[in-house]
């Protein structure tokens, strides 16, 4: 009979009990009981289990109990024996983000990738490392490798969209976003993302802010018919609107205020104002930037925060957008199809306001003005009555305003839907605008 020598039953059950040990430290390890699972993994590395799977692990246990000191020992001890080990050389570089160490980070970052350029399992965290360590062209390089292999991931894709906002390449951020987009479609967040990123594109050079708009779906998408509408000031009320219904149209006053009085002496001066560097400034009292003019002719979002430039070099920038804006809106106002839309969440918008707006743009071109009101005993939310065939007055059961509470997240998103649908289908029927299809 034969039978196994004493000295391989006892090695046999050595291996069969620590690999019972191993699952019991990760288990640990996964119900966040660290200094548990940091017990075993000493016992095992006193044994002599497997130099480098223990050290891993106890290195992780001791990182996340902020023992990083002896985290490194370990780790460093291991890479003298196996340099180029891929658990080593990752576990290293995540001790030192969590000593907040950027630059060593970085380094340990780059380390890893010369010996394993193709392991994109860490990708992400490297990247925005590299861009926070001063350097996002080498994150997008590394990123745009990863994406060739995980092209809809949005670990990799989220990085990337903003490493590329960082290196103001606002195209391939909007690109980022929109994937994203489409595979979080309920994501008020990314779709925010998306829409500044697209915002920010249109604008970078000035044959892109002034190419024609996509021609409408041939279906009865809100997103088009959302397009078809310009804001005339006041607030950015419709360019979120515009936003939630996937719409992004460039427009100068979508995220602007301006009153509607000085609205009409711009619209007589062919906003000619707009623009004059001698009136132009960058208020820097919020986290993100506004562009304002002192004389009262605009109140600009930016979407640009503090962190990413400076004023004065936001400054030069916005005056240039500006400009191109201004063509833009002109020739919106001299090409007709659109539907200029006018509300004052101070006051409510009078009946002359409009018929002076209306004929204000007919100096133009002929064109659809809607004037945006609150919903009162006579007009129920949602409801539209016409001044004239070319002039709309939309209801609503609350309007964004400063002066009410009403903020972005309680827009009367159910009224805005009926009133455009039902403004956009007159002006079909008025041949103000085209017809989709």
């Amino acid at each position: 009979m034969n039978t196994v020598p004493s000295s391989l039953s006892k090695r046999e059950d050595l291996i069969s009990s620590s690999g019972l040990e191993i699952f019991r430290a990760m288990d640990a390890e996964r119900a966040g009981n660290w200094k548990y699972a940091t017990e075993i993994w000493s016992r095992l590395r006193l044994q002599g289990v497997d130099d480098r799977v223990t050290a891993v692990g106890m290195a992780r246990c001791l990182r996340s109990q902020n023992m990083l000191d002896e985290a490194d020992e370990i780790l460093r001890e291991q890479l003298m024996k196996l340099p180029e080990d891929t658990e080593l050389l990752a576990e290293y570089a995540l001790v030192a983000k969590v000593r907040h160490d950027v630059p060593e980070c970085a380094r340990r970052w780059h380390t890893f990738y010369a010996t394993h350029p193709d392991c994109f399992a860490f990708a992400s965290e490297a990247a925005l490392t590299y861009s926070e360590n001063g350097d996002p062209q080498a994150g997008a390089d590394l990123l745009r490798r990863a994406e060739v292999q995980s092209p809809a991931d949005p670990a990799i894709l989220i990085p990337k969209a903003m490493i590329s906002e960082k290196l103001s390449d606002w195209k391939e951020a909007a690109r980022c976003w929109g994937i994203i987009r489409a595979l979080m479609p309920d994501d008020a967040g990314i779709k925010g993302l998306w829409g500044r990123a697209v915002w920010h594109a249109s604008l970078e050079e000035e044959s892109v802010a002034e190419s024609e708009e996509p021609a409408p779906k041939k279906d009865e998408d809100l997103s088009e018919i959302a397009s078809i509408f310009e804001s005339m000031g006041d607030n950015c009320e419709l360019g979120l609107v515009q936003r939630a219904l996937g719409a992004e149209p460039i427009g100068l006053y979508r995220f602007a205020a301006v009153r509607p009085e000085t609205m009409l002496e711009l619209l007589l001066d062919r906003f000619a104002p707009l623009g004059d560097p001698a009136h132009t400034h960058i208020d820097e009292r919020e986290e993100e930037y506004i562009a304002l003019d002192d004389r009262g002719y605009f109140w600009i979002h930016t979407m640009v925060t503090k962190n990413e430039m400076t004023a004065e070099k936001l400054l030069k920038q916005q005056l240039s957008r500006i400009s191109i804006l201004r063509r833009r809106m002109l020739a919106s106002l001299e090409g007709g199809g659109k539907i200029f839309v006018m509300k004052d969440s101070s006051e409510r918008i009078s009946d002359a306001m409009l018929h002076d707006l209306s004929e204000q743009i007919e100096l133009y071109s002929k064109s659809m003005v809607l004037g945006i009101r609150m919903a009162d005993d006579a007009h129920k939310p949602g409801s539209v009555e016409y001044l004239a065939d070319n002039i709309a007055v939309g209801y609503l059961g609350q309007m964004f305003s400063s002066k009410t509470g009403i903020g972005p997240d309680d827009i009367d998103m159910t009224s805005w839907k009926s009133v455009l649908k039902q403004v956009f289908h007159h002006a079909v029927e008025k041949n103000l605008v085209p017809a989709m299809g």
